[in-house]
Formats: structure tokens, sequence, C-alpha cells
């Protein structure tokens, strides 16, 4: 018995090893792509900190792109979708900053170790600029 069971498990083995090729790769891709998915979402939630809403349209339109591209089967045109995910990542990463308004009506850009820092600016409210344009009181 256990030799007819040990045959019947390598028939098996041949007949898996002629598709796995096709089946590794798409494995890979789906591995690729559901990395790129959860990646992509976790530098939005970095990124816009304690912004719910930010977070939430963020979240929303991610899941639409990717949902509207689930059809795809071409492995050229999957890695090209992922390159293009992984490249969104990295932009919000360094380049988009999270300005939160402090106790002096000023807004104060949380910048990362990610953030590519060019230029820092200030930002004032139009309160503050209305503020500073009126001449003092005599």
């Amino acid at each position: 018995i256990n030799a007819e069971y040990g045959g019947k498990q390598n028939d098996k083995r041949k007949t898996l090893d002629r598709t796995q090729p096709s089946q590794q790769t798409a494995m890979s891709l789906r591995r690729e792509v559901l990395h790129a998915y959860k990646n992509l979402l976790r530098v939005q939630r970095e990124t816009f900190g304690n912004d719910v809403q930010a977070i939430l349209r963020a979240r929303v339109k991610t899941r639409e792109e990717f949902r509207s591209k689930r059809a795809e089967t071409d492995p050229a045109k999957i890695q090209e979708l992922i390159k293009q995910a992984e490249e969104t990542s990295k932009f919000i990463k360094q380049n988009l900053v999270q300005a939160v308004k402090n106790d002096k009506g000023r807004f104060e850009l949380k910048i990362t170790k990610d953030t590519e820092k060019k230029k820092m600016y200030e930002f004032i409210t139009n309160k503050e600029k209305d503020k500073q344009k009126q001449p003092p009181n005599k």
C-alpha cells in the first residue's frame, strides 16, 4: 500500500512541476502587487498622521485604482503597474508633508527623515496676514 501511495504522490509532483513555473510567476506577481498595495497604504498613514479624512480619501483612491486593474493578466503590464505604485509611494514619502496649525495660528510642516529638504517655508493664515497689514493703533 505504501508503494502505491508513494507512486501516486510522485505522479502528482511531476504534474505540479510541469505547471509550476507559470503558477510561481502568477503567485510571485500577486505577492508583489499585495506588497506594493500595503506599502502604499502604510506610506499614506505615515504621511497623513492624524488626518483621518486624508487617509480615508487616499485609501479609497488607492483601492479604486488597484481594483480597476484587477483583471490585468499581462505580466509585463502588471510589473509596470507595480513599479508605478512603488514610485507613487516614494513620491508621497519624499514630497508630501502634513501642515498642522500650531497654537500661534501658524502652520508647521511635519518633516520626516524621508522628506526631500529643498526649501522650507513658513505658512501664515490669512487672518495673520491681515493683522500684519494693519497700521499700529495710536
